[in-house]
């Protein structure tokens, strides 16, 4: 016979301890293979990245399954106020900042970014901006991103918020939940390495009902169970 695998989540801030399975995560799920080859500078690269998107955040959602960490989600909204990472994260982000600076690695990257969202600025007023948003890819169960979403939604119905995304990444995670793509550049990420599309999506976050808890994700696959 077979039976629906399904997950009891609880939503929360993202604990000290996890953001390491937070940047796996993100090395994973975003491809930073594509901007940086070698594997040591690929990883202090996803470092400065985590960091320099926490410091930003006013929103810090995560979602858990018990102590594991499912996903994290990093918003910054215009109304709210950001943190400040704590002592040793900060200087790390520091020395890592140099690193990445004098890499330039992400040069090409963020020039497209940057006209991408001169445009889109011409006409729209946005209220945030989501700066990072992974899952666990082995979870085992889809929903964990849009749970996230959900989240966000619940606490800041009604406002515009934006993103980046490339061709690197599920660009199609965000068309699926009504996001428009207002922007796209093509970037070439080295010399030698493949090209990207750059990709700028913004929509109104929708006015969700807070999900009664527990919550639960429910996977769309089934696993055979033993009779």
């Amino acid at each position: 016979m077979l039976q629906l695998i399904t997950m009891t989540y609880a939503i929360r801030t993202v604990a000290r301890r996890d953001y390491a399975k937070a940047v796996s995560f993100a090395m994973e799920g975003m491809h930073f293979d594509a901007l940086i080859p070698i594997e040591p500078l690929r990883r202090a690269y996803a470092w400065w990245f985590w960091y320099d998107e926490l410091r930003k955040a006013t929103q810090v959602i995560a979602a858990y399954d018990g102590d594991r960490l499912l996903g994290v989600l990093l918003a910054r909204m215009r109304a709210g106020v950001a943190r400040p990472l704590p002592l040793g994260a900060r200087l790390a982000w520091r020395a890592m900042d140099v690193v990445v600076t004098l890499g330039n690695f992400e040069a090409d990257y963020v020039r497209a970014n940057r006209a991408m969202r001169a445009d889109y600025l011409r006409d729209h007023r946005p209220d945030g901006e989501i700066l990072f948003l992974t899952a666990d890819p082995h979870a085992g169960v889809p929903g964990i991103g849009t749970a996230l979403l959900n989240e966000l939604a619940c606490r800041e119905s009604g406002k515009e918020v934006f993103l980046y995304t490339d061709s690197g990444c599920t660009w199609q995670f965000y068309e699926r939940r009504g996001f428009v793509r207002y922007g796209e550049r093509t970037v070439r990420t080295s010399r030698k390495g493949p090209e990207l599309t750059c990709m700028l999506y913004a929509r109104v976050l929708p006015a969700i009902k807070k999900p009664s808890i527990p919550r639960r994700l429910a996977s769309r696959l089934f696993r055979r169970h033993p009779r």
